[in-house]
């Protein structure tokens, strides 16, 4: 059986296309939030902002008000980036948000999951 990961990078490496027609959601986002604070059992905090393509997901230690940004989904098709810098993705699809939901265990609470591993 292949693991969890390789479902997540097989999109990135060409293999497939994204899903077709979809516009990612406030319900998906939302739902993407909800995984990621289930994850971290209290350790950070979770929230989005939306832009013009792309929501950026920040993510705040508890207790705290200082945040960085976890990734940045772009909104026309879903795709998962790695954060460059505070204002910019890194190039490259890391995940689909559509299989992220349908199979969140890979995802971490930590920004780990999104590297690329040969």
């Amino acid at each position: 059986m292949p693991s969890p990961y390789a479902l997540l990078y097989e999109d990135s490496r060409g293999d497939l296309a994204p899903p077709i027609g979809t516009m990612t959601t406030t319900c998906q986002l939302d739902a993407f939030i909800a995984i990621l604070t289930e994850k971290a059992e209290g350790k950070y905090v979770y929230s989005y902002e939306t832009g013009r393509a792309n929501a950026k997901v920040t993510m705040t230690p508890a207790g705290t008000d200082h945040s960085s940004v976890y990734c940045f989904i772009r909104l026309r098709d879903g795709a998962i980036l790695k954060a460059a810098s505070w204002k910019a993705p890194a190039k490259g699809v890391r995940a689909w948000l559509a299989q992220v939901l349908a199979n969140p265990a890979p995802v971490h609470y930590s920004t780990g999951w999104l590297y690329r591993y040969a």
